[in-house]
């Protein structure tokens, strides 16, 4: 969970190397490093998490990868829908 190593300041990159074919399993989410979990949109916080998705597929990765972004904040439909929508235009892209 790329939110997780945000907040634990954790090198994601190194993580995913380390647990190598053992990682199964990928909550796709972002953070700027904050005390709490943010779960934001991929590519709005600190994390790598483009060249994450990268070495998955350049290593073979054949677990799921789970989108797991927060809209709290999001004040209407639209503002919410837009925030998915980037979320899973990331996805597309990078996955």
């Amino acid at each position: 969970d790329l939110s997780h190593t945000a907040t634990a300041r954790v090198d994601a990159l190194a993580m995913a190397d380390r647990m190598g074919s053992q990682l199964v399993h990928l909550h796709l989410a972002d953070g700027t490093g904050a005390a709490r979990d943010e779960h934001l949109v991929p590519g709005r916080g600190t994390q790598p998490c483009a060249e994450v998705c990268l070495a998955l597929a350049n290593g073979g990765f054949t677990g799921a990868a789970v989108l797991e972004v927060s809209t709290r904040r999001a004040r209407t439909r639209p503002e919410r829908r837009a925030l998915l929508v980037e979320a899973l235009l990331f996805a597309r892209l990078h996955l």
